[in-house]
């Protein structure tokens, strides 16, 4: 199979798995940023993070949104996590993947490369239903494959420490 259609594919996968998945209450964006300074935060100024993000849906997330928070995943709460890491794939996969810039991707992989069990992500990786951990493997395996060589490093890494026990049959076969 060609690229672009492995790309389709895992595209696909990612919508499907993750179609019902909202915030429920999770770190926003804007948020995290707010958390990331590292001093106590007021209430009030959450809810002014929050209010900039309004999207319920993660497939109604802005690209822009997503290009400017590129390095967010490692930084939000687990239901937050779930929410949002399928928007960063579907985005660094639909926009000119593999010419894609290094940080559009480098914060999706840098949330991954630990394996589902790493202890910094062991929460927010064991809320996804397998369906999910499928599409996110499949994700891992496209970029190990095609991707630049840190990019595809990272990607092996992350597969190497447990994500390839769900990466799906069609990827396996596909590709050596």
């Amino acid at each position: 199979m060609s690229f672009d259609t492995l790309r389709e594919k895992v595209i696909a996968s990612i919508e499907r798995a993750f179609h019902n998945v909202s915030r429920e209450g999770g770190t926003t964006l804007h948020q995290m940023d707010l958390v990331d300074g590292g001093w106590p935060i007021k209430e009030e100024a959450m809810k002014k993070a929050e209010n900039k993000d309004p999207e319920t849906r993660w497939q109604d997330i802005p690209s822009g949104k997503l290009s400017e928070f590129h390095g967010s995943l490692a930084f939000l709460d687990k239901l937050g996590y779930r929410f949002y890491l399928p928007a960063f794939m579907r985005h660094a996969l639909s926009t000119a993947f593999p010419d894609i810039g290094h940080a559009e991707i480098d914060g999706i992989l840098w949330s991954l490369d630990g394996g589902p069990e790493c202890s910094y992500r062991r929460e927010s990786i064991a809320i996804l239903e397998r369906e999910q951990k499928e599409a996110t493997a499949a994700f891992l395996r496209l970029i190990a494959i095609f991707a630049e060589d840190s990019q595809a490093s990272c990607a092996r890494k992350g597969l190497r420490r447990g994500w390839d026990a769900y990466v799906p049959h069609y990827l396996k076969q596909a590709i050596p």
